[in-house]
């Protein structure tokens, strides 16, 4: 019995056209997304342990190692967040009557729906410190 032919595949196959590159960075993204996630629910259980738990956790946090793992993490995340927005409007077509809501429209709302709940929770963060 005869085994089907393999075609081999580099390891970086997906660097050679821009919209494999974009896929695998939007895939990568996703553990970044988790991670935030995952330390503003940490971020919100010592808020809620008092004031000096909170402060030892941002303390520990302010080192040069974290605060670039950070800034790695928000271009990943915020990558993620441009490339999901931009498929809300094909995935689910918003219609008002009979016509159809520009993409346009829906995605900026996205943005602006998300800069106020970060305003939100960056002040409602201040208010426990």
């Amino acid at each position: 019995m005869r085994r089907p032919y393999r075609r081999p595949m580099p390891k970086t196959w997906w660097l050679k056209h821009p919209h494999y590159t974009l896929f695998m960075l939007r895939e990568l993204s996703a553990v970044f997304v988790i991670y935030f996630a995952l330390w503003t629910v940490c971020l919100v259980q010592r808020a809620g342990q008092g004031a000096e738990a909170l402060s030892r956790f941002l303390q520990t946090m302010k080192g040069p190692g974290w605060i670039l793992w950070h800034l790695i993490g928000l271009a990943f995340v915020l990558l993620h967040t441009y490339t999901w927005f931009a498929t809300a409007p094909k995935v689910m077509p918003v219609r008002r009557g009979a016509e159809k809501v520009p993409d346009g429209v829906i995605i900026a709302a996205q943005w602006i729906v998300l800069l106020i709940v970060s305003v939100i929770f960056v002040v409602l963060l201040a208010a426990t410190t």
